[in-house]
């Protein structure tokens, strides 16, 4: 009996040592804290804290120091990515856009460096024996493999100061700056004129202290007008013939203000137009607005007012009123369409002259990669005459030049893109050079005399950036 007990005694406690290794390892097996219990089935689910204030998502405003100069600006926000839908006009607060690679050492002081190049091969069927396809722009060599522009792009920042230098050089700053005043020097003081500034494509500092203001001062590009000076952020390769003739930069001051996150608005007191230094006693000024919905519609219009003509001109010292609007809706993934329009006038000694254009675009994206564009563009001039004379023109010698535009822009990867263009241009008189029997020779006191009404032309052009 005594061994029967004990037997049973073992029994039961192998059987407890046994329950008990079993109920551990399903313990470890188990979360620490049992979850709650289910609720009714007729109760809804149960909606989240509010987040604390510090946790609520703001989106930065256009100009903000959250939104650093090295932020990716040209990507995020005009061409986004390789097959991006829109090329609208920088936020007013040009500062904080490009360059990017941002030293994140020091919070408070950023570093940054980006550029591009462009290269291109064009093709005039005119055959102009100067080499020359006029009233282009940038692209206006025949027949040879050239140098667009190539550009380096340096920012700083610091707390609250700003600065940026961009240098270049090519075909194109060479015409960006073919209007700079052309002002001579003298004993201990240089002169002043287009080969001195064209290898700066800008040049400024900024103070920002505040999410929504910013104040520059310096050299900076132009806001005028839907298309801009790097061809990575345009749909077309060529600009429009208004694009190009109207202001691509200034010198001054600009202040920029945003109104929530829609609304930019910006003025600007200037030297004048496409004008480093200044050839008049007069300043000029510029004020506009920016808006933008949902990121699918921008719209812009902005006032430009200067006595432009240089000091003793014959036209006297007539005020330039122009405005500038444009308008931008990506309508879908694969589609997107925008408008642009100018005028302008002045009240000269010899009457009232005038300008006024208008372009039309079209964006088709057959895939991330791959896109065409089409343009359409026309501008009309008329000058002002009387007995007393007739003015020099505005932006164009003739009453009208029209031009049609087709591109197929191919992006492989990201910050490269090949494009594909064919352009034709028309105006109402001989504006283009054809053929090899040209009058004149090129010079400033024998130029070369225009013999064509329209010229066609094909380009095979190349961008990179980073």
């Amino acid at each position: 009996m005594k061994r029967r007990c004990v037997a049973g005694v073992r029994l039961l406690g192998a059987i407890s040592l046994a329950a008990a290794v079993t109920r551990a390892r399903v313990a470890a097996a188990q979360p620490t804290t049992a979850p709650p219990a289910p609720p009714p089935t007729n109760a809804q689910p149960a909606e989240p804290p509010p987040p604390k204030n510090d946790d609520v998502p703001k989106a930065p405003p256009n100009v903000s120091p959250e939104v650093e100069i090295g932020d990716d600006y040209d990507e995020g926000q005009r061409t986004q990515e390789p097959g991006a839908q829109s090329p609208a006009r920088p936020d007013v607060g040009a500062a904080s856009d490009p360059p990017r690679k941002v030293d994140e050492s020091d919070p408070d002081k950023k570093f940054t460096v980006s550029g591009w190049v462009e290269g291109f091969y064009q093709w005039n069927f005119n055959r102009p024996g100067n080499g020359i396809s006029t009233y282009r722009g940038y692209d206006t060599r025949h027949n040879s493999i050239t140098v667009q522009n190539a550009v380096i792009d340096v920012g700083f920042r610091a707390h609250d100061l700003l600065a940026r230098v961009a240098l270049q050089i090519g075909h194109g700053p060479a015409a960006i700056y073919a209007a700079e005043p052309d002002l001579a020097g003298a004993e201990g003081a240089n002169e002043s004129n287009a080969q001195l500034w064209r290898y700066l494509q800008r040049a400024s500092l900024g103070w920002q202290p505040t999410k929504t203001f910013l104040l520059e001062l310096g050299i900076f590009p132009s806001t005028t007008g839907v298309e801009t000076i790097a061809v990575k952020d345009n749909w077309n390769w060529s600009r429009s013939t208004a694009s190009v003739l109207l202001p691509n930069y200034h010198a001054g001051v600009r202040a920029s203000y945003n109104v929530g996150d829609r609304v930019d608005i910006f003025t600007a007191l200037i030297n004048g137009w496409d004008t480093i230094t200044d050839d008049n006693d007069e300043k000029s000024v510029i004020a506009g607005v920016h808006y933008r919905l949902k990121e699918k519609l921008t719209v812009s219009g902005s006032y430009f007012g200067g006595v432009e003509r240089s000091a003793g001109a014959p036209e006297g010292r007539a005020w330039r009123h122009g405005i500038e609007t444009w308008a931008q809706l990506d309508a879908t993934k694969w589609l997107s369409v925008a408008a642009d329009s100018s005028a302008g006038f002045e009240d000269t000694k010899f009457g009232k002259a005038w300008w006024t254009s208008v372009a039309a675009y079209v964006r088709v994206r057959y895939a991330k990669w791959l896109f065409t564009a089409f343009r359409f563009d026309r501008t009309w001039e008329d000058t002002a005459a009387n007995g007393l004379g007739e003015s020099e023109a505005i932006l164009i010698p003739m009453k009208h030049v029209t031009s049609l535009t087709g591109t197929f822009d191919v992006r492989p990867v990201n910050g490269l893109s090949f494009r594909l263009e064919y352009r034709h241009d028309e105006a109402h008189r001989p504006l283009y050079f054809r053929g090899d029997t040209l009058e004149g020779n090129g010079s400033a006191e024998a130029p070369y005399v225009p013999n064509a009404r329209f010229q066609n032309t094909a380009l095979l052009g190349a961008t990179a950036w980073f």
